[in-house]
């Protein structure tokens, strides 16, 4: 089960990093687009989801291993 978990930690951990640099990416490159008004309410809206999905790393290491910390390391 402890493999299972830590298996599952790694694969949140990479999926929420890709979603959090695509979030970015996709501001970044609203700044030179039609909806550059709504700059920097997007760019809160978009910190605030990114803070929330690591969030979720956070809470999930620490129910599942007792560690507050993104990455898990793998014990021999």
């Amino acid at each position: 089960m402890k493999i299972f978990l830590f298996r599952l930690s790694r694969v949140l951990c990479f999926g929420i990093f890709t979603i959090v640099i695509g979030l970015s990416i996709i501001m970044l490159n609203r700044n030179s687009s039609i909806y550059s008004k709504f700059y920097s309410e997007g760019l809160l809206k978009i910190f605030l989801i990114n803070l929330g999905l690591l969030s979720l790393i956070f809470v999930f290491n620490w129910f599942c291993f007792g560690k507050l910390t993104i990455w898990i390391r793998k014990n021999k």
